[in-house]
């Protein structure tokens, strides 16, 4: 029990490294994939708009509802996927560190795509003026599509969590193999130096986005737009007629704010649970 404990306080605590050194490359990302295919630019670009027009500040919208939300959202991943692999017959091996990060991604999902879904529409706003903060956005929600309108796109949400957390735990174990630490996965992060979890978590990072990322444009975009939740399925068919460079919007960022948020994350996930480790009384 203890161990699952330290897993979900050491998965939140994770999260504001994450939130600190991923959030400003996030909502680049995001304003290139809701924009159409006339109308886009790079990420430089983007940056400078952003920077011109709203203050640097503005990288940093959506990052007070999306605080509690990567908070719950790596609590649950880490948790999950920590039971998951208490359930195991053989943890160690691949196939069920696979298995237990699709479990923390359905955990995840669950629990958060509320607030995703706040932090996207915070993030797509552009005009000073009539900028709404997050009780504002809750509240129009709710009032348009009643409490059910805040799982809209959660389908598409586990689409993409599924897969990518199977991909993100694999490729964090096998980084740290490659650097020749043990493949107990209960006991690898114990012996493991920072360092060698900063690049395993990059890693891990990058193969968590580099195949799923269409799933993500077509979430960020269906959740970003006015439409029914009963529509997605109608709405990907029709995205995805679209020329392919269409979904692959921001990706270059996306990869780029992967390595970074998540090597941050993996450092502070791993520092925090040896800390508790060494703190929590059913370790002494």
């Amino acid at each position: 029990m203890g161990d699952h404990v330290n897993d979900t306080i050491a998965g939140g605590i994770g999260s504001l490294f994450k939130i600190g050194a991923g959030h400003p490359l996030e909502t680049i990302k995001v304003r290139m994939q809701t924009k159409d295919l006339h109308n886009s630019s790079g990420m430089i670009q983007e940056f400078n708009k952003i920077r011109r027009n709203e203050g640097l500040g503005g990288l940093y919208r959506g990052a007070l509802p999306n605080l509690p939300a990567m908070f719950i959202y790596n609590s649950s991943l880490f948790f999950g996927q920590g039971l998951a692999l208490d359930w195991m017959e053989h943890p160690s091996s691949m196939y069920s560190i696979a298995a237990a990060g699709g479990v923390g991604g359905v955990f995840a999902s669950l629990l958060t795509n509320p607030l995703e879904l706040v932090k996207i529409k915070l993030q797509v706003q552009t005009n000073r003026p009539t900028i709404r903060g997050q009780l504002e956005t809750i509240k129009q929600i709710c009032r348009e599509t009643g409490p059910k309108g805040m799982y809209k796109g959660v389908q598409l949400m586990l689409l993409r969590e599924i897969p990518a957390n199977m991909i993100y735990f694999v490729g964090f174990e096998a980084s740290l193999r490659a650097q020749g630490y043990s493949c107990d996965p209960q006991k690898t992060h114990k012996q493991a130096p920072l360092g060698s979890i900063f690049i395993a978590g990059g890693i891990a990072g990058i193969g968590n986005w580099i195949l799923i990322f269409p799933v993500d444009t077509l979430k960020t975009r269906f959740q970003a737009n006015s439409l029914p939740s009963g529509s997605w399925r109608s709405f990907c068919l029709s995205e995805l007629q679209k020329p392919w460079k269409y979904l692959y919007k921001g990706y270059l960022t996306c990869l780029l704010r992967a390595f970074i948020a998540n090597a941050a994350t993996f450092v502070g996930v791993e520092y925090s649970r040896r800390v508790l480790t060494s703190l929590s009384p059913w370790n002494r």
